[in-house]
This record gives structure tokens, sequence and C-alpha cells, in this order.
């Protein structure tokens, strides 16, 4: 399971460019390490 802040409710979403860069590294470091350690994840919500 995983938890990111761009899941949650629109008012408590990270704001700005920098976050944004973050939201699709973070993404991308999860996939990776997914599929690097043979597992699959849940994300709630």
């Amino acid at each position: 399971m995983r938890f990111a802040g761009w899941g949650g409710v629109e008012a408590h979403r990270s704001q700005g460019g920098t976050n944004r860069v973050r939201c699709e590294t973070y993404r991308h470091s999860a996939d990776f390490r997914a599929r690097f350690n043979a597992f699959s994840y849940i994300q709630p919500g």
C-alpha cells in the first residue's frame, strides 16, 4: 500500500509547480520499486 497527498481531498492536495513535479517523481519511484521488488501496490481512495 502506498499513500500520496495527491489522492486526497482537493483542499488538501499539494499546490505549485514544484509539488506537481514531486507528484510525478513519487509516482515513478513507487512504480519502479513495485517492479524491482516484484509486488503490486494498492493506493487507497
